[in-house]
């Protein structure tokens, strides 16, 4: 399962970028503000490495690879496609407009027509959304808190691209806590956490950044 891609961007065709790791072209489907974000960050540094976050789905009849500039973004678009009736592509669409905070908004406001504007959404889709979010509330706001909390750790946040991540720790660490059996979003939750830890505390305080087995042994205490 592929979870992230580091490489050049080589070409773009609409919401695609192809993006060329030494050995191998990765095709990334990506909402609006993350093609934004890389053309932003390709004026300013043509030929610089970037790091996307993956979501894979895999089709009967074709493998599709999506990007997007950071872990909350990613689950935030598995959370709404996940939702019965919608899928990948209104997902996506959705994600090009709004973020956790206003996507909540809306749908506490009860004001479905302000979806409409959003292209693919019509009048019983948006209605359908704002219900599936209210019923589904607990679930944004833990999403909303993933976010502000990464926001105050100062990583990477909506509208924005970072070149390389700070280290592949965390990384590695996600893919311990999925392989012991632990669920995504559980898993995503827990390293919000330590990446708030990380940033707070004294240097001569808790793991190494690069003891991945210290960082592990916390996320399982955190769980």
């Amino acid at each position: 399962m592929i979870s992230g891609i580091r490489g050049v961007v080589s070409r773009k065709a609409g919401t695609r970028l192809f993006i060329d790791t030494g050995s191998v072209e990765y095709e990334l489907i990506v909402p609006l503000n993350v093609l934004e974000a890389v053309e932003r960050r390709l004026n300013e540094q043509p030929d610089v490495a970037l790091f996307f976050h993956v979501h894979q789905q895999i089709l009967p009849e074709e493998h599709r690879l999506y990007g997007f500039l950071d872990p909350q973004q990613r689950e935030l678009f598995r959370t709404i496609q996940d939702i019965k009736g919608f899928g990948s592509s209104l997902a996506l669409s959705i994600l090009s407009h709004l973020n956790t905070r206003g996507l909540l908004a809306i749908c506490e406001s009860g004001d479905s027509r302000q979806l409409t504007h959003i292209p693919r959404i019509g009048k019983s889709t948006a209605e359908a959304l704002v219900f599936e979010v209210n019923r589904k509330k607990k679930r944004f706001l833990k999403l909303l808190e993933l976010e502000e909390g990464a926001a105050r750790a100062g990583l990477s946040s909506e509208g924005e691209l970072v070149a390389e991540p700070e280290d592949e720790t965390f990384e590695l660490v996600k893919q311990a806590l999925l392989q012991l059996g632990y669920k995504e979003n559980q898993v995503v939750r827990v390293l919000g956490k330590l990446e708030a830890e990380r940033a707070s505390r004294e240097p001569s305080r808790g793991p190494d950044a690069d003891a991945t087995a210290e960082w592990i042994r916390r996320a399982l205490q955190l769980m």
